[in-house]
């Protein structure tokens, strides 16, 4: 059981999830709306989501190890490293698990013929690593080293994905602008999830302000204080309530889709609303706690969106939605 809490299965599934998601709701509805069909098998889907819970699970294990003095003073009823298990056993832990799902990536490169994606698949467990030991405590590069390894998970799937459909079918794919829309409907979603993962990052830094003092880290509120970081916090959220009005209005607005401006409406514009009024009330621990939940909760309302952009390219392009004809 703790070695279950260590690797944070609950974000695990969120990821797997995620994945899930990208694929056969917007992945493969955005290829059908553009007269073809992934060419990537379930296998090897399956493979790459095994690759990436396995490096996930490697980065929250080495995450906890390097960050078990500065949890003792946060959080200390909830320190698994060294108290339930062993450091060294963490550490062993981590090091099969990111060997394993390194080893799992190469063999999705090779099988692409692509040396940037066996780069890329290499360079994330090394970056998880530095960012733990290293950036993680420094001033701003940390918030923005998550928030771009969140926006690289739906990324990197739609890459192999095209990838694969690529080999299958080769110029004609790319004549068609097939690749290109699938990394543009994919980039907003990777887009919103940069957004509001470094917004959330930034707010658990505020509630871990007492043990990174303590250990000397350079974070935001410790540099430039709460009351900027809390400015900063404000901000990022109206950029990311300012692009998701801009992308309705300019993209989904054609549609002339209720459920679409209604789900973006209640279920992430109002939420993110409230965080902003949070955020500028906010002066207790609990108050940020609160704000990091909310932030959690729009990430996921956020991908579930994924659905609703599925019934809205079945209904406008006359393909079905699950294997269901929808009107």
């Amino acid at each position: 059981m703790h070695y279950l809490k260590l690797i944070r299965v609950n974000n695990l599934l969120i990821i797997a999830g995620t994945l899930v998601l990208m694929r056969y709701a917007i992945i493969h509805p955005v290829y059908e709306a553009n007269g073809t069909q992934g060419a990537m098998s379930n296998a090897w889907f399956l493979l790459f989501v095994v690759h990436t819970l396995l490096i996930a699970a490697a980065g929250n294990i080495i995450n906890d190890y390097f960050d078990t003095h500065i949890d003792e003073i946060n959080k200390p009823h909830e320190v698994i490293v060294g108290k339930r298990i062993p450091r060294k056993s963490a550490m062993l832990y981590h090091q099969v698990l990111t060997g394993i799902g390194a080893v799992l990536g190469l063999v999705i490169a090779y099988k692409l013929r692509s040396v940037s994606l066996a780069f890329l698949l290499l360079f994330i467990p090394g970056l998880l690593w530095f960012y733990s030991s290293v950036y993680k405590r420094q001033f701003l590069i940390g918030n923005l080293i998550i928030a771009v390894l969140c926006a690289l998970v739906p990324l990197t799937l739609v890459f192999i994905e095209n990838g694969f459909l690529f080999q299958a079918e080769g110029e004609a794919v790319v004549k068609a602008s097939i690749l290109k829309a699938a990394y543009g409907v994919t980039g907003f979603f990777a887009l919103f999830a940069f957004l509001t993962t470094l917004i959330r990052e930034i707010v658990k830094d505020i509630l871990d302000e007492e043990g990174d003092r303590e250990l000397e880290c350079s974070t935001l509120p410790i540099v430039l204080g709460t009351g900027w970081t809390k400015l900063i916090v404000s901000l990022l959220t109206a950029l990311t309530l300012f692009l998701i009005g801009w992308i309705y209005q300019s993209v989904l607005a054609r549609f002339d889709d209720s459920l679409t401006f209604y789900f973006l409406l209640f279920l992430v514009a109002i939420p993110l609303g409230v965080v902003l009024v949070l955020t500028t009330l906010a002066k207790s621990n609990l108050d940020f706690e609160r704000i990091s939940s909310l932030l959690k909760y729009i990430m996921m309302a956020g991908t579930t969106f994924a659905l609703v952009l599925y019934l809205l390219l079945a209904r406008h392009y006359d393909i079905p939605f699950f294997n269901l004809i929808v009107q």
